[in-house]
């Protein structure tokens, strides 16, 4: 009798665990700062984590892979921007996008994140903003939150962000729902081709 009330204690210690396994997730537990994260900037891409993303709320994700920065020209304004590029899988439309202004690299230091004027393209536009597009079904933009460089240098720039993002976000058995998700990232981004992308603000 002992050795089956052992057994079935074990048996739900198991599945305890288990569960709190699983729940945990690949996003984090929602309470990550950007101080947290570590990158590393490796000889090659085989090697490098140029950023890390921790994405909570109304999707839960951790992203790494390669980051770079560059110009874009925005065909709306006739303007060249500069922008950061945290690459994610092979969609060349997706991925994250952190806009640096205008012609010129900021300055190190902490700056709040704020959203564009809608449909404005005669208004000036915010100097920093976030957009994180997958595909068709995932596009989220910074609403709030700071973004700070540590390093910037005409070949690295080094920095964190911590952002409160809403849009459309992909929900199981549910399609395609609008959402909030927190951004805790840290990034060392490149100088490099950032392409063409295409309706950023």
């Amino acid at each position: 009798m002992s050795v089956r009330r052992c057994l079935a204690c074990l048996t739900v210690l198991l599945i305890i665990a288990g569960c709190e396994a699983w729940s945990g997730g690949g996003g984090g537990s929602g309470t990550e700062n950007a101080d947290s994260l570590q990158v590393d900037v490796g000889e090659s891409d085989a090697e490098s984590q140029d950023y890390r993303v921790i994405l909570t709320g109304a999707m839960s994700d951790t992203l790494t892979g390669d980051a770079v920065f560059g110009e874009v020209f925005q065909v709306a304004t006739r303007s060249t921007k500069w922008i950061i590029e945290l690459e994610a899988g092979s969609d060349f439309t997706g991925g994250m996008f952190i806009t640096l202004g205008d012609t010129s690299l900021p300055a190190p230091g902490t700056y709040d994140l704020t959203v564009p004027a809608a449909g404005d393209t005669t208004a000036p536009q915010p100097p920093h903003h976030i957009v994180y597009r997958r595909g068709l079904i995932l596009n989220i933009a910074s609403v709030q939150g700071t973004l700070t460089f540590d390093v910037v240098s005409d070949s690295l720039i080094q920095g964190s962000f911590d952002a409160l993002m809403r849009g459309d976000v992909p929900v199981p058995g549910a399609g395609v729902q609008k959402g909030e998700v927190r951004a805790v990232g840290r990034f060392a981004a490149r100088y490099g081709p950032v392409g063409f992308i295409i309706g950023l603000q």
